[in-house]
């Protein structure tokens, strides 16, 4: 259910993407082609990738871009699209003296893996995506591909090397996870508490403003009261002492 409501707050996020940007930018395009991906519109994705991929070419800034085209080569090995992904495959290798990033070493790794079935090169590439991959999940799965790998080809040296290691790294992720799902829950928790304090407070506040206002009410009456009894015994002293006067005028 969780993931049904990401999907569909994706999908919201791409149609205000599409109005709000500005289309003839590639960061903007790759971003929507991004965002439909995500949402699983598999038919929108492909088409404002190919937008994207179409834009670099023409405009040649493929080194520019190099990380896009990376990010092309994954999308259309999954597609796939061979003719595209050969594209962009041949663009990356023509570019040697570019640090690529390991996201692109992954993709080229899958294209080998998926494509053309080279396991050697599958296993050069994914080795390198492994060795830069800076956070534990991308190591992860780096390691589980080489360990797959390395288990098709019966190197069952390597295949274990790579099966502790990717034990390692989803010890670590999860551990992560679990440390960040309690920092999550905590902060949940200080949330309402707060929030339910907040609430006592405003209550509390609104109980001795109410207090306030009936001793007020009270201080009221009381001294009204006062005034009139004092007044009606002010009376009345008033009248015995004329009493006595006219008594004593007899």
């Amino acid at each position: 259910m969780q993931e049904y409501g990401k999907m569909i707050e994706n999908v919201e996020y791409s149609a205000k993407l599409k109005n709000e940007l500005n289309l003839k930018d590639i960061v903007n395009v790759m971003a929507l082609a991004r965002s439909y991906n995500f949402a699983n519109q598999k038919d929108s994705a492909y088409k404002y990738f190919n937008e994207a991929m179409d834009m670099i070419y023409k405009g040649k800034t493929m080194r520019k871009h190099i990380g896009f085209v990376g990010e092309l080569l994954g999308f259309y090995v999954k597609r796939p699209n061979i003719e595209r992904a050969n594209l962009c495959y041949n663009t990356i290798k023509a570019l040697p003296d570019i640090n690529l990033k390991d996201n692109v070493y992954s993709a080229m790794a899958s294209y080998h893996t998926n494509i053309v079935k080279k396991n050697d090169s599958a296993i050069h590439y994914f080795t390198k995506a492994f060795n830069i991959g800076r956070t534990p999940k991308k190591k992860q799965l780096y390691a589980k591909d080489l360990y797959n790998l390395y288990s098709e080809k019966g190197i069952m040296d390597s295949a274990l090397v790579y099966a502790e290691l990717y034990i390692k790294y989803t010890y670590i992720v999860d551990s992560t996870y679990k440390y960040q799902r309690a920092i999550d829950l905590q902060n949940d928790y200080m949330v309402k508490e707060n929030e339910r304090i907040e609430t006592e407070n405003k209550i509390r506040s609104a109980v001795y403003a109410r207090n306030i206002f009936a001793l007020i009410l009270v201080l009221v009456i009381l001294t009204t009261l006062t005034a009139v009894i004092f007044q009606r015994m002010k009376s009345k002293q008033a009248k015995l002492k004329g009493e006595i006067v006219e008594l004593e005028s007899e």
